[in-house]
């Protein structure tokens, strides 16, 4: 049976050659595929605290693509990203894109910055997408060399995602637990403890 190009199949995943950048932490790099974070795919975390220090998950990898040309892209953030704090480690204020959309456009936004390849780093949020904005986005990022993180509420978690990285995070005190709850070649479940640090976002 022909099968169209543009349709995602999960098998592509299985079999997919991984492009990824350093998470920073080992422990955390030893779950995901290729090593890190992957890039040209979606990495959805869900939580219910926004602005409680998800981005420090990616604040490595975001200093690697950083490196690249093109934009770090902040997509309807509940804060606003503290440039300063990112300017003193060595990342460019220039280099950094702040995007508040009006909802209705805000699939479509996210489409083509993924598709343009224009961002070397696309972090969003956004608080409800069915499965189809689910599946369109995650055709946008796919061969892309982006680095695209999707922040959900955790009430999504019972809405089935064609993310190839599902995480849950939760802020306990001085860590962020991080529960794998899908990846790619290997079986979810797994827990890992992050030290929280002042989040850059």
């Amino acid at each position: 049976m022909l099968e169209h190009p543009l349709v995602w199949r999960g098998r592509d995943w299985r079999d997919a050659h991984w492009h990824s950048t350093a998470s920073g932490f080992a422990e955390l790099d030893q779950l995901l595929p290729g090593n890190g974070w992957p890039l040209g795919c979606t990495i959805e975390v869900l939580s219910n605290l926004p602005g409680s220090g998800e981005v420090q998950l990616f604040k490595s990898a975001l200093h690697q693509q950083a490196q690249q040309q093109g934009w770090i892209t902040w997509l309807t953030p509940p804060c606003l990203p503290y440039i300063p704090s990112w300017q003193a480690e060595g990342m460019r204020a220039e280099q950094h894109l702040l995007l508040r959309p009006k909802p209705d456009d805000w699939l479509w936004t996210a489409q083509q910055l993924l598709r343009s390849g224009c961002c070397t780093a696309l972090l969003a949020w956004h608080n409800k997408l069915d499965t189809q904005a689910m599946r369109k986005l995650q055709l946008a990022a796919q061969g892309q060399n982006t680095l695209f993180v999707l922040f959900r509420p955790s009430h999504q978690q019972q809405q089935s995602s064609l993310a190839p990285l599902r995480l849950k995070l939760e802020a306990q005190g001085n860590t962020l637990r991080l529960h794998v709850l899908k990846r790619p070649r290997g079986w979810p479940g797994q827990i890992v403890d992050i030290p929280r640090q002042v989040p850059h976002g």
